[in-house]
């Protein structure tokens, strides 16, 4: 790497992306879960015999038509072809380029990058949390390089505006501007312009050519159609088509080279689109594509043969004129920000809880939806159900009846609370963990951990609204067993979430993915709460099922608190009878004393080798259920997914 010291004082370095003879076999069909399972998912050449070459505060754009392997060669200089066989060399400034040193001076954007964007967030907010996330540098010096973004993708007079307030041409400039805070030494756009109107294309191109020009970077960028007010913007060019390299080099040579073997572009022609089309097959007849199959073949051999002196930054092949100018720029590379470190994990931690918490307390109605659902969704449940509730507390047979669906709907209401309210607020969160982790720019622990400790904080006060609501209908008294109750909600929500993060993971649609969860909860309420058959009732594959549940020690300790309350009481009979029930008493309907004697018929108590009722082993497990599937969540999260499954996630 050549250094030199710039007018500021400053040292600057000069940057050489360098792909040498590659070649690439992978898919060419698109695969299914049976041909993944099978392996029967056709290979085949993607990339044959590709080498260019790229330096400093140069943009070139890679150009051809569907399937010319385009964004196969993206994928290979971001390390992320991984479904296939590569033999050849990337190299950046002479290192060969893998998945550590491209995440650590590289980045790469698609044209759906916009999509993924934090809808509650303003354009500033989006850009600080990016910079935070990225550089480790000073809190002044972060400042500065925001405000140095948003000058340079036009966004300043935006910067309080929230992200769903933002036109597509604006999205997509705050997208690029996502992938520029970090200063990236080579940067990788695939259709950057995608979607877009003829000016706003115009717009974008112009942005990452200056970019490349103020900062000494590398752009390298794909276009299907390519107009020609961009021309002057793209310092080299390489076309493919079917994965050969049919010209690569400086644009302006680019001319002279076809013009001098026998193909010049009409003045009045799009020379970008011109050239594409001769690298293009004609498939509009048998005769025209054997014909243009020639064509290409012929092309092909002639820039491996005469192409060179073209392909290379410096050399000959042009006049002296054309030779600066495919290096012009070389020698003012500023330093990467990237050279100051990334921050520490635990700054990182810190940055993804404060934008999980800005993306909660917004003033819209994104903020009032996020608030609701994840502080009064329960409690709102929670008074539905005290409406019914209320005024049941007889001392009569029907008692039982009544607390049995109490708890019963206490574990129904909180689960599902848990799962909707994450669903309906976890979805924003998890498209950018999608895109950030594929960036290198943290991992799935970090970012389940994170989420996990900045959610706390609403588990814990909407589950303790929700319980003093439910404490009014228990009939308990003291405020230790409004704590207790509080606590034993809270296990149970929490380990509701974990299950649901986890599940999100793999399930992108919300409704899939509340059923599934949904119906996991109401055979574990149904298996093991004993609100629905009692524990003595179960078969013993049953019942020893039910010790994986976690309702089972929920329901348990919830029961056991409630009913004995009435432990000393001789209920009255539901038929009316003004008489209590006694143990010499055969009335109608007095079939338990009172609570305790309920308990004994429901649960296995004090048995040599069951004991069903056990109020501190079973608060103890009810916490041990959260806490085993929070890792298993870390576990999840930490382990490579399938294609298929990632691909979902992503453009």
């Amino acid at each position: 790497m050549s250094t030199i010291i710039g007018g500021g004082g400053g040292i600057q370095s000069d940057y050489v992306l360098e792909i040498s003879n590659l070649y690439f076999t992978g898919h060419i069909e698109p695969q299914t879960w049976l041909k993944q399972i099978t392996g029967t998912t056709r290979t085949g050449l993607i990339l044959r015999d590709v080498s260019l070459e790229v330096g400093s505060s140069n943009i070139m754009a890679i150009l051809g038509s569907k399937g010319s392997g385009k964004k196969a060669l993206l994928d290979i200089i971001a390390c992320r072809a991984n479904n296939g066989s590569k033999k050849g060399y990337v190299l950046l400034n002479g290192v060969n380029m893998n998945r550590r040193l491209f995440h650590s001076t590289c980045s790469y954007i698609t044209g759906q990058t916009d999509k993924f964007l934090m809808p509650g967030l303003t354009v500033h907010q989006t850009l600080h949390h990016e910079a935070c996330l990225t550089l480790k540098v000073p809190s002044s010096m972060r400042k500065i390089r925001v405000r140095q973004i948003l000058s340079d993708v036009a966004l300043t007079q935006l910067a309080g505006s929230t992200v769903d307030m933002l036109t597509p041409s604006e999205k997509r400039r705050l997208a690029i501007g996502l992938h520029l805070i970090k200063d990236p030494v080579v940067l990788l756009c695939d259709e950057p312009a995608w979607g877009l109107d003829p000016l706003n294309t115009y717009f974008i191109i112009s942005i990452l050519s200056n970019y490349t020009k103020k900062y000494g970077r590398i752009v390298i960028l794909t276009m299907e159609k390519p107009r020609s007010d961009i021309f002057p913007f793209l310092d080299r060019v390489t076309y493919l088509c079917l994965g050969d390299v049919v010209y690569s080099g400086n644009t302006r040579q680019m001319l002279d080279y076809f013009r001098n073997i026998g193909f010049p572009c009409p003045e009045i022609e799009n020379a970008l689109i011109y050239y594409l089309c001769l690298a293009t097959v004609d498939r509009r007849s048998h005769e025209k594509f054997i014909e243009s199959s020639n064509q290409i073949g012929l092309l092909v051999d002639k820039f491996k043969l005469e192409g060179n002196s073209f392909l290379r930054l410096k050399g000959g092949g042009g006049s002296l004129d054309d030779q600066m100018s495919s290096t012009r720029g070389m020698g003012t590379s500023v330093t990467p920000l990237h050279a100051f470190g990334r921050p520490s994990v635990f700054g990182k931690m810190a940055t993804l809880m404060m934008r999980n918490y800005s993306n909660t307390f917004l003033f819209s109605m994104q903020g009032l939806h996020n608030v609701f659902f994840q502080l009064f969704f329960l409690p709102f449940l929670f008074f539905l159900m005290w409406i019914f509730y209320f005024g049941k507390n007889d001392e009569t047979q029907a008692i039982f009846v009544t607390y049995n669906g109490l708890v019963l709907n206490i574990l129904c209401i909180t689960y599902f609370a848990a799962v909707w309210s994450t669903l309906l607020t976890f979805g924003p969160f998890r498209k950018m963990y999608y895109q950030e982790a594929r960036n290198g720019i943290y991992s799935g622990p970090l970012f389940i951990t994170a989420h996990t400790i900045s959610s706390a904080p609403y588990d814990v006060i909407t589950c303790l609204i929700g319980s003093r609501i439910v404490f009014e209908l228990t009939g308990l008294s003291s405020t230790s067993d409004w704590l207790l109750l509080f606590l034993v909600l809270l296990a149970c929500y929490t380990m509701a979430k974990q299950q649901t993060f986890a599940s999100m993971l793999t399930l992108k649609n919300k409704f899939y993915a509340v059923a599934f969860l949904s119906a996991g909860h109401a055979l574990q309420i149904t298996l093991g709460s004993c609100t629905v058959r009692s524990m003595r009732g179960l078969p013993d594959w049953q019942y020893y099922l039910s010790y994986i549940t976690q309702p089972r020690y929920a329901s348990s300790y919830l029961q056991e608190q409630i009913f004995l309350e009435y432990k000393d009481v001789n209920l009255r009979s539901v038929v009316g009878s003004r008489g209590n029930c006694f143990s010499s008493s055969f009335s109608p309907g007095c079939r338990y004393l009172n609570g305790t004697h309920y308990l004994y018929d429901r649960y296995y108590t004090h048995s040599v080798d069951r004991d069903d009722v056990n109020t501190y082993l079973n608060f103890g497990i009810c916490w041990a259920f959260p806490a085993v599937v929070f890792l298993f969540s870390l576990v999840v999260y930490a382990l490579p997914l399938p294609t298929l499954v990632k691909q979902k996630f992503r453009d």
